[in-house]
């Protein structure tokens, strides 16, 4: 990889819009309900490909704090639409 990009305040500002529209049509994707329980259950293979991330960086995320998530079967990683939802709205600021 290449080096790091440094950004102004006034990039940032201007990248907003676009991190926001990214993030609209990233929720859009988000399946509908499928339990009827109102709750919908990702692996953090398929919460990666939701969040068009790689998994490796879901999971740092996640050892970071950034992410809630839940232990399923077998101590599993599972995270709900909520906390992806929630995930994707406290990084656009």
């Amino acid at each position: 990889m290449g080096q790091p990009m440094k950004l102004e305040a006034a990039d940032i500002d201007g990248l907003r819009p676009l991190i926001r529209a990214v993030i609209v049509e990233t929720l859009a994707e988000l399946k509908p309900d499928t339990n009827g329980h109102g709750l919908q259950v990702f692996t953090e293979a398929e919460a990666a490909k939701v969040l068009k991330m790689r998994q490796h960086q879901l999971r740092d995320e996640r050892r970071r704090g950034r992410v809630r998530y839940s232990r399923g079967p077998r101590n599993s990683i599972r995270y709900t639409r909520e906390n992806l939802n929630e995930y994707l709205s406290d990084r656009a600021g």
